[in-house]
């Protein structure tokens, strides 16, 4: 080092002149030179971020825009004259670079190496004084690397002359606490934006800058802010350099992720000096701030650095690093090391009853959806999120759902109590007005233990809910999700926490609308607040759900009667059988994929339910179990409305809209009653009590009844699905009125499995206007064939065979049962393992004649493609597996006979009867079989159908084919196509394109 230094005193005295002692640069010129530029010609240059005046730079050859390979090179003749020479040297940035970026550099006095270093992008100003006598030629290259050399404050020395070349680049600072950025700002920082300042009052311009940061509740307003975006490939860093020159002692800061984050995100924090690693630490989204104290003696280059380390498909996560401060030797005032509580005091001195959002903001906070979208912190009684038909101005949304690559995201919100409260109290239910359904469990953690596991039901009215927390520090309200593709979303609002126990208290008072004694439903409520018909809200078909609802507002929408009347408001109700595709039936699907209408298949399900259970009065209905989409995917259609618990009674008309006949009995020709009239079961509930029940068919009258509501907030109509998809019904003329009408309620549900007996109306409410007729208005010449139909249906009711080894000593019998109970184990695992229609993923392109289509591959849950050959060819086995299922089924239901006569050798009565009962069951049993597997046939050739549909329409344009995983098909009139399209002939028809 010091012959380097050495031989460069010399050059410089011979480019000046041999004078007494000598600048560069000067008169004196390189006798060689390349990628050589000195500050007589450029003017001022950086070094290591500072601005110089005096000196040179040598380029690297690896550095610009195009690497040359041509090293830096300049030769100097001092001739012998100087004893030393003294010079700053370091990179050439200034702003951002990479840590990782360096160049060598190497020095010859008369061609023996002096200096040789690795000089990093990174590096602090370093300065030097070699000796150079006696040294004649004296040569500097940057040998290899990418970081263009700077030469500063160059100076000469003559024998005899004292050497100086004072520090001047460091500032001037306050004795005793420094605090970075502020009083000593980095002089190096990562490029691309990953790391900003936290200026406070000294913020310009939120291009480059931050005014604050908030972490685990409180402001601050100085130090590094470090944005980690998720990094797909290699790593993202970020990092910020120091120049403490040797003159502190300790360094302290606080660390933790910024508040309300919607990432599942974690952080490397690593801080060094000189290179050597003097903390790290995983820093996690939800992790508290924490203060961090730091032995930094002797330390000449600290450097703060971050990396991404892991993260969701929702991205990376910001990260504070603040209160920045360095310390000499003895100061006493260094904060102590661990977590701290910072809103302690504020939140001590908010009072015992107070609410949450609108005095503590969550520290972290995650979901499908962005924090500002679903925090409502009481800004505005105007800023709302509905709940059960109520509107809250301060509460959360729980969002969950899945990403593209399959991943699934919870949802959770977590608050910083600092300790302070015992219990809380809020509301929650399912937001209002979602286009899907679904139930999960909402959950309470308190410091991290599980204090509340509860289901919150979409159809179920909202619920109040008080529950201790312990004085925990972390409140946190979550949801995991369902895993489906379409989910709704939780509402929790009116959080209030307490000191000691819950007291009444009127911080939350909902205004409720006026309400007069009478009022039309629609008028006072608006639309429903939940509104289900499976297939109104599925992604392969064309109409929505506002097909489903009309407000009377305007005469230009109407729903059309069978007798040309209009109705102009009410609302509609459809049960579904969706059969393996998303809410449609088998016929709509191969009909929509014909035609062209909808292009997206998906594995989505809706699945809600409610358990009613609760009576008025005291009274207790029988418990009844709703499905909106059962085991079978059989989806029920409901509304409900929030009647604000003013009113005793509400009479309603519901009447045919248009008849549906299964499309399977059409084409069978089965002109049975059941099949002509397709009868439904309507449920009315009233808070979870069941109030009214009636069955409604193709060619039913209109319906007007009058139902008792009991002051409800939650008036429910439940259209229950049977084996058919219904007809469509309207409901209008929706009256609440304040006036009891001492009507009765059901003793007990009905079950909807099979339509009542019509010798009278007892499953009706029996105190029903005049105007009830007969169900669906059949006249008393049919009732023997409804007997008949009915008894049909009792017959045909699903039996469970008990899967276990019986033994009656008599071997008829035994292998009888024997083969019933393998048969229904088999037939159980085929149906369980059904072929489920794949995932569909769909770009539209636009071929060479401005022509639009849209490219179809079939897609697993990772998004690569599916052989459609493949699949059929799995469809045609299973298929084939199904037969022969039902040719055992066929062989085993012979052996009833001889197990029949087995029985008279069974020596006790008891025995007679246990296995005469079992011997009746055990036909339907295997009947049952042979029916779920037909039906199991069905789907799997209706898939088929659907597959072969696809390929019928599939094209080949522009010299590109249709494939087996890719199908150019002409686009619908459904098609929603983008503004932005990608060419047809750029597409990638690889089968791992996804």
């Amino acid at each position: 080092m010091k012959k380097f230094f050495s031989f460069l005193v010399v050059v410089f005295a011979c480019i000046s002149g041999l004078s007494a002692q000598t600048s560069i640069p000067g008169t004196l010129k390189p006798v060689s030179s390349a990628k050589f530029r000195d500050s007589s010609t450029i003017g001022s240059f950086y070094l290591s971020g500072f601005k110089m005046q005096s000196g040179f730079i040598l380029g690297s050859p690896d550095g610009g825009l195009i690497a040359d390979g041509v090293k830096g090179s300049a030769e100097f003749s001092p001739g012998g004259e100087y004893d030393s020479v003294s010079f700053i040297v370091g990179p050439s940035v200034h702003g951002g670079s990479s840590l990782k970026d360096y160049s060598i550099v190497s020095m010859k006095a008369d061609g023996k190496i002096v200096f040789d270093e690795v000089i990093f992008a990174s590096d602090v100003p370093r300065f030097f004084t070699l000796d150079i006598k006696g040294v004649s030629r004296l040569s500097v290259t940057v040998v290899d690397g990418n970081v263009d050399i700077s030469f500063a404050n160059v100076k000469l020395w003559k024998p005899g002359q004292k050497v100086s070349n004072p520090n001047t680049l460091y500032p001037e600072l306050p004795s005793g606490k420094v605090s970075l950025v502020r009083d000593l700002p980095y002089y190096n920082s990562s490029s691309g934006g990953f790391m900003q300042p936290i200026l406070g009052d000294r913020f310009k311009t939120s291009m480059s800058e931050v005014r604050s940061l908030k972490i685990t509740g409180k402001e601050y307003e100085s130090g590094l802010a470090f944005f980690m975006e998720q990094a797909f490939i290699g790593t993202q860093l970020g990092h910020a350099n120091f120049w403490l020159d040797r003159r502190f002692d300790k360094l302290s800061f606080i660390v933790g992720p910024k508040d309300s984050q919607s990432s599942n995100a974690s952080v490397w924090l690593v801080v060094k000096g000189d290179r050597k690693t003097l903390y790290e630490d995983c820093i996690r989204q939800n992790d508290f701030s924490k203060q961090v104290v730091l032995d930094v003696k002797d330390v000449e280059m600290l450097t703060i650095m971050t990396e991404y380390r892991d993260s969701d498909f929702l991205g990376g996560m910001t990260l504070g690093v603040v209160d920045l401060a360095v310390y000499p030797s003895g100061f006493a005032a260094i904060p102590s090391a661990g977590i701290i509580n910072p809103n302690k005091d504020r939140i001590a001195a908010l009072p015992d009853v107070c609410p949450l959002m609108s005095n503590i903001r969550p520290v972290s906070v995650r979901g499908m959806s962005k924090a500002d979208q679903t925090l409502f912190e009481g800004e505005s009684r105007h800023y709302t999120f509905s709940m059960g038909g109520t509107r809250y101005w301060e509460g959360l949304i729980l969002t969950t759902g899945n990403t593209l690559l399959g991943d699934a995201i919870d949802s959770y919100a977590e608050f910083d109590l600092a300790g302070e409260y015992d219990w809380i109290s809020f509301d929650t239910g399912c937001i209002s007005k979602r286009p899907y359904m679904d139930d999960d469990n909402l959950l309470v953690y308190a410091d991290g233990k599980l204090v509340f596991d509860h289901t919150v039901h979409s159809t179920s009215p909202t619920r109040h809910y008080q529950i201790p927390v312990y004085k925990c520090r972390s409140l946190k309200f979550a949801r995991r999700g369902t895993g489906k593709q379409k989910q709704t979303a939780i509402g929790v609002g009116d959080i209030i926490l307490y000191r000691g126990e819950p007291v009444e208290n009127d911080i939350f008072v909902h205004e409720i609308p006026d309400c007069p004694d009478q009022v039309d439903l629609i008028d006072l409520c608006g639309k429903p607040y939940f509104h289900y018909n499976g297939r109104f809200t599925s992604d392969l078909t064309d109409f929505t759900m506002s097909d489903c609802f009309l407000d009377g507002k305007t005469i230009t929408r109407s729903f059309r009667m069978k007798d040309g009347r209009e109705i102009n408001k009410g609302f509609m109700l459809e049960t579904n059988i969706p059969l393996g595709l998303e809410n449609v039936t088998v016929m709509d699907a191969v009909c929509m994929l014909l035609t062209g209408v909808g292009a997206s298949v998906s594995n989505s399900d809706v699945a809600a339910y409610t358990g009613v259970s609760g009576g008025a009065s005291g009274s207790v209905n029988a418990g009844i179990f709703l499905l909106l989409n059962d085991q079978n995917s059989k989806q029920s259609a409901a509304a409900a409305f929030n009647a604000y618990g003013q009113y005793e009674s509400c009479t309603f008309t519901v009447e045919n809209l248009r008849g549906h006949v299964d499309e399977f009995a059409q084409t069978f020709g089965d002109r049975s009653p059941e099949a002509v009239n397709n009868p439904v079961k309507l449920n009315v509930i009233a808070d979870n009590v069941l109030v009214g029940e009636y069955w409604l068919d193709n060619n039913m009258q209109p319906l007007t009844v009058t139902v008792p509501i009991f002051r409800c907030t939650q008036l429910m109509f439940w259209l229950e699905c049977g084996d058919v998809r219904s007809g469509q019904y309207l409901f209008h003329d929706l009256k609440l009125s304040k006036q009891p009408c001492g009507n009765s309620i059901p003793e007990k549900y009905t079950p909807g499995s099979s339509v009542p007996e019509r010798k009278s109306d007892s499953a009706r409410s029996s105190d029903a206007p005049a105007v009830v007729q007969d169900v669906a208005g059949n006249s008393s010449s049919r009732r023997s064939e409804d007997r008949a139909s009915r008894k049909k249906a009792d017959r045909e009711e699903r039996v469970v065979w008990e899967e276990k080894s019986y033994y009656s000593g008599v071997d008829a019998i035994d292998s009888y049962l024997r083969d019933v109970t393998d048969t229904w184990k088999s037939v159980r695992q085929y149906v369980e393992s059904a072929y489920e229609m794949p995932m569909t993923a769909e770009t539209f392109v636009q071929a060479s004649d401005g022509s639009i289509y849209k490219c179809l591959s079939f897609v697993n849950d990772r998004g690569a493609r599916l052989s459609i050959s493949d699949l059929v060819s799995k469809l045609e086995q299973r298929i084939k597996a199904g037969n022969d299922l039902k040719f055992d089924i066929g062989l085993r239901q012979t052996g009833v006979a001889g197990a029949t006569l087995g029985l008279t050798q069974l020596k006790s009565l008891q025995d007679m009867g246990f296995y005469g009962k079992l011997l009746k069951s055990a036909p339907k049993a295997l009947s049952q079989c042979k029916s779920d597997v037909d039906l199991s046939i069905g789907q799997s050739q209706a898939m088929i159908d659907a597959f072969n549909a696809f390929r019928a329409m599939a094209l080949d344009v522009d010299g590109k084919k249709s494939g087996d995983t890719v199908l150019i098909l002409p686009t619908g009139a459904s098609d929603q196509i983008p503004d932005a399209l990608q060419r047809l002939e750029y597409f990638n028809f690889s089968a791992a394109a996804f």
